[in-house]
C-alpha cells in the first residue's frame, strides 16, 4: 500500500463523480493540515478505529499488507454503513484521501466527515452502475436518518473486477464539492 489507505498495492484510477452535499450541522473543528500514511506492514492498526474492531484485520498478498474487513454486519435503522476504519482523533474539512482497494465482494465503502454513526458522507464504489443497484455506485449522505444518494446514479461501475484500483476522494468543505476519481 502506497500513500492514504485503508487497502493496499498499485492500480489505476478511472471513475468521477461531483457533487454539491449539503453541510452536516454539528462537524467538530477541522485541524489545519495533515499528511498520513499507512502501509500496515507494522501489523498496528492502533492509528484507527472501528465501529466492531474485531471484523479487522491487516491481510497479506504477496508481502503487500493491506486493512481487510472479515465480515459485514446487518446494517442499522435507519439503514446505513456500520463498518468502516476511522483515522484516530482526526477532523478535517477540505481533504484529498488516496488508495488502492480491491473489492472482495460487491462493493467498497470510503467514510468521510464522520460526526457520528448517524452523520457522515461516503463513497460506495461497486461492480454495479448506480441505475442497476441505487444504493451502489454514488456519493452518499447520513444526515440523521437513512442513508441519501446525493450523486452518481448514472456513473458506470467503479469497481467492474476484482483487481486493486487506485482511488481518490477529495472534499472541498467550502463549496461542498465532492469528487471522486
Amino acid at each position: 500500500m502506497r500513500g492514504l489507505n485503508h487497502w493496499a498495492v498499485p492500480g489505476f484510477a478511472f471513475v468521477c463523480l461531483l457533487a454539491t452535499a449539503v453541510n452536516l450541522a454539528h462537524v467538530p473543528p477541522a485541524v489545519r493540515g495533515i499528511e498520513f500514511a499507512d502501509d500496515f506492514q507494522s501489523g498496528s492498526l492502533n492509528a484507527w478505529q472501528f465501529p466492531y474492531p474485531e471484523d479487522w484485520v491487516i491481510g497479506n498478498d504477496g508481502g503487500i499488507h493491506f486493512l481487510h474487513m472479515l465480515r459485514s454486519r446487518e446494517p442499522l435503522v435507519p439503514r446505513r454503513p456500520i463498518q468502516f476504519a476511522l483515522l484516530k482523533g482526526v477532523s478535517v474539512g477540505s481533504f484529498t484521501f488516496q488508495s488502492q482497494v480491491r473489492r472482495q465482494k460487491r462493493s467498497v465503502l470510503m467514510v468521510f466527515d464522520y460526526v457520528d454513526s448517524l452523520h457522515f458522507y461516503y463513497t460506495h464504489l461497486s461492480v454495479d452502475s448506480g441505475t442497476k443497484q441505487p444504493v451502489h455506485n454514488g456519493i452518499f449522505i447520513v444526515n440523521g436518518g437513512a442513508r441519501r444518494r446525493i450523486a452518481g446514479l448514472d456513473a458506470a461501475p467503479a469497481l467492474p473486477d476484482q483487481k486493486w484500483h487506485r482511488i481518490r476522494v477529495r472534499r472541498e468543505a467550502s463549496s461542498g464539492a465532492i469528487e471522486v476519481f
